[in-house]
C-alpha cells in the first residue's frame, strides 16, 4: 500500500534492520523515503535501490577494486520470491507488512553481495564503520542475520549516524531489558514527509561517556532524527534468535526528561515508556541519524 505498517519480527536475527526501518518510518518524511526505495514493475516484481549500497559500490570503484566488487545496489525482487518469503513469514522473515519483506529480501541480497566481495578482496576488504556500508554478515547461509543499526540505517538512507557505545565497565554492570516491564503506551503511529541521501561513511562520531549518551538523547526531540537503541535482554525473545543475555535492537520514538519511549520489532504496534534513568542504565548502544 506504499507505506510501512505495523509488523512483527520473524525468527531470523534481523532486529537491527527492522528497528532501523521502524525508526526511519516514524520521522518526518520517513515513510516517503522508504517508499521511494521500492518501485513496482509491470510484471509484479519490485526494484529496490539501496542508497548506502550504491555508495559502497562507488567506494570500491574509487579504491580501484571495481572488478572485485560484487555490490550492485539495485535489486529485483520477483513476485515468486515475495510469495515464497510470505510463506515463511514469522519464520525467516517478518510478518505484517509486504514492504518490509521486500526490503528484507533486498538487504539479504545486498549482504550476500558483501560476502562475495569479501571473498574477492581478501585482505583488501574494509569491514568498519568508516568504509561506506561494509559491515558484513556473520553467516554465509543466512546473510540477513546479525548486524548493527547504524549500518542498516546507512544502507537504507545513505546517512551517517552519531553513535554511543557503552564502555566495557558499564556492560559488566548493565541493566537488562525486560519487554513490557513498564507497561505499554497504546498503538504506535507513523508520520509522513520526504528525505534524501548522500555520503560515503556510516558513522560521524562515536561516544563512550554516559554524559555523551545524555547529550545524544537530548538531540532526539527532533522528528528529523532516526534513533535506535541496543539492549541486553533478560529473557528469550519470541523471535527465536534472541536469547537471554543477548543483544537486541529497538527503535526510539519519543524522548522526554522523564522517560524514553521505545518500540520493539517483536511487535511494532506496542510502545513502552522506560524511565529515562533506567533507559540510560540499559543502553549498550545508541544510534542517531539526521535524515
Amino acid at each position: 500500500n506504499g507505506k510501512i505498517d505495523e509488523f512483527k519480527q520473524g525468527k531470523v536475527g534481523d532486529c537491527y534492520f527492522l528497528a532501523s526501518i521502524d525508526a526511519i518510518r516514524r520521522t518526518e518524511g520517513g515513510q516517503e523515503l522508504l517508499n521511494s526505495l521500492i518501485e513496482k514493475q509491470s510484471d509484479g516484481s519490485y526494484t529496490v535501490v539501496l542508497p548506502g549500497a550504491l555508495n559502497a559500490k562507488e567506494y570500491y570503484a574509487q579504491e580501484g577494486f571495481e572488478d572485485k566488487c560484487a555490490i550492485t545496489g539495485e535489486y529485483t525482487i520477483t513476485k515468486e520470491a515475495i510469495e515464497k518469503a510470505q510463506s515463511y513469514s514469522g519464520q525467516t522473515y517478518e510478518y505484517g507488512d509486504i514492504e518490509v519483506i521486500i526490503l528484507e529480501l533486498a538487504m539479504e541480497a545486498y549482504r550476500a553481495e558483501i560476502n562475495e566481495t569479501k571473498r574477492n578482496l581478501g585482505d583488501d576488504f574494509k569491514e568498519d564503520s568508516k568504509a561506506a556500508g561494509q559491515k558484513g554478515t556473520k553467516s554465509e547461509s543466512n546473510p540477513l542475520a546479525s548486524g548493527t543499526t547504524f549500518d542498516a540505517t546507512y544502507i537504507l538512507t545513505g546517512k551517517q549516524s552519531d553513535i554511543y557505545v557503552a564502555t566495557k565497565e558499564k556492560r559488566e554492570n548493565i541493566k537488562y531489558y525486560t519487554p513490557g516491564e513498564y507497561g505499554y503506551a497504546g498503538a504506535a503511529k507513523s508520520s509522513t514527509g520526504i528525505g534524501s541521501s548522500q555520503c560515503n561513511t556510516e558513522v560521524d562520531d562515536v561516544y563512550n561517556k554516559d554524559s555523551d549518551l545524555q547529550k545524544l538523547l537530548d538531540k532526539g526531540h527532533e522528528n528529523e532524527v532516526a534513533i535506535t537503541v541496543g539492549f541486553i535482554v533478560a529473557k528469550d525473545g519470541p523471535d527465536g534468535s534472541t536469547q537471554a543475555g543477548g543483544g537486541h535492537a529497538l527503535s526510539v520514538t519519543k524522548i522526554t526528561d522523564n522517560y524514553v519511549e521505545v518500540v520493539n520489532p517483536w511487535d511494532t504496534s506496542k510502545k513502552e515508556q522506560i524511565p529515562r534513568k533506567d533507559f540510560e542504565a540499559m543502553a549498550t548502544q545508541l544510534s542517531i541519524a539526521e535524515l
